[in-house]
């Protein structure tokens, strides 16, 4: 609990940043829809992952970085990225279980017809071209259509960002970077220097 009161603006920028990747994930979505007719909006789809991927590790290595070098880093464990992508997550995770519940009431009933059939599109939708846009080509073109996929992969779909920031966290935790596992070698003393300047940055 210490690490979500203590990230608070954290959690409050990977909302931000995944509303941002939703948006530009829908643009790409629209450019590679009207030119390729659904052919390689999967393409899309890869670049907006890419995209929110990256912004997620950014935000989550300096985080685990900034964390491991508080005061109160003896309260703080390198797993506890989870947690925090995972409160980052609950407004999707919430759209996400409405329209997967819904999904599984629907019926030809009166009572499901003015109900849960109006509930479910309206969620699904939500899903489909905001919070979850980023996978939407790839599903689209793994199925027939855009009804065609399961709104239980749209839940799916938020596991693999919560991994990466919290593998992300762990990283900047133990002062680890990706690139070192390539061979790209970089000036430690300029590395510290470059970290000590970001942490001075943000807010106690």
């Amino acid at each position: 609990m210490k690490c979500i009161k203590s990230n608070g603006a954290t959690i409050l920028k990977l909302v931000l940043n995944h509303v941002v990747s939703s948006v530009y994930s829908l643009v790409l979505f629209l450019i590679f829809y009207s030119i390729s007719d659904s052919r390689y909006i999967y393409l899309g789809s890869l670049i907006s992952i890419c995209f929110y991927f990256g912004l997620i590790y950014s935000i989550m290595w300096h985080t685990g970085a900034k964390d491991a070098n508080s005061f109160y880093h003896n309260d703080i464990k390198k797993t506890d990225g989870i947690l925090l992508m995972t409160v980052a997550s609950v407004p999707t995770i919430i759209t996400n279980l409405v329209a997967c519940i819904s999904a599984l009431f629907k019926s030809d009933v009166e009572f499901a017809e003015r109900t849960v059939d109006l509930i479910y599109p309206v969620f699904y939708y939500i899903n489909y071209l905001f919070t979850q846009c980023m996978y939407s080509g790839l599903f689209i073109s793994l199925n027939n259509g855009a009804f065609d996929v399961s709104p239980w992969w749209y839940l799916l779909s938020i596991l693999p960002g919560i991994a990466v920031g919290a593998f992300a966290y762990a990283f900047g935790f133990k002062s680890f970077r990706l690139r070192t596992l390539i061979g790209i070698k970089f000036d430690e003393e300029k590395e510290k220097i470059k970290n000590k300047s970001y942490l001075q940055k943000q807010p106690q």
